[in-house]
């Protein structure tokens, strides 16, 4: 996962995802997935969930995505969600 400490809080910014972005998020995605990691890795955290392309975009256009930036950098992500849209998930839709 990412090293958060080496991060400067002066430099992020928090802005909303647009449709551009979501090859960034993909790719944070892939880079975190438990899969991907070593099992140390894997103890700071990871994800499961892979979103598809059409998922990302789907939630962008109803919910949001809110991306941290690093300058050019995407250093984390929030994925809001209203209930009918994860209900339509079925990795959502569990929980």
């Amino acid at each position: 996962m990412n090293n958060f400490e080496t991060i400067n809080p002066e430099k992020t910014t928090i802005r909303k995802a647009e449709m551009p972005d979501i090859p960034l998020i993909l790719k944070l995605v892939q880079e975190n997935l438990g899969e991907n990691l070593t099992e140390e890795e894997r103890d700071d955290g990871f994800i499961v969930w892979n979103p598809s392309e059409s998922e990302l975009a789907e939630i962008i256009d109803i919910s949001g995505i809110f991306l941290s930036m690093a300058g050019e950098k995407l250093t984390g992500y929030l994925i809001t969600m209203t209930k009918n849209l994860g209900l339509r998930s079925p990795f959502f839709s569990e929980m």
